[in-house]
């Protein structure tokens, strides 16, 4: 659904004479694997994260229609944590924890309503 949607909306910015376009996208996370050694499964497409990976696809369908557009590479919502599913969960000891598989990796965090200050 991401590619159709970037898709409808590059089309409809080329066919409306947009002069510039500031496009929400993620990151491919396919290269980082290769750079820290891991090779976790491929999944869908040729997903490694199909979220981010997809996104970053769709940036592809602005560049071939010669839409000018600035990619903004966003970051992970703090409102994810309340809207899809993300909450923290309380453990039998009643400690407060986000189960979220990243180890001990620093997670880069912004508020949904800065990223049209930033844009």
């Amino acid at each position: 659904m991401e590619l159709d949607q970037a898709a409808n909306a590059a089309r409809a910015a080329k066919a409306a004479g947009l002069k510039h376009v500031i496009w929400s996208t993620l990151e491919d996370t396919r290269p980082h694997f290769t750079i820290l050694g891991s090779e976790p499964p491929t999944i869908g497409d040729g997903y490694k994260v199909p979220h981010p990976d997809a996104k970053n696809e769709a940036n592809a369908y602005f560049t071939a229609l010669g839409v000018p557009t600035t990619f903004l590479k966003t970051s992970f919502f703090y409102e994810m944590f309340i809207h899809a599913g993300l909450s923290p969960r309380r453990g039998p000891d009643g400690a407060a924890t986000l189960t979220l598989p990243m180890g001990d990796s620093v997670m880069a965090l912004v508020a949904a309503e800065d990223i049209g200050r930033t844009a």
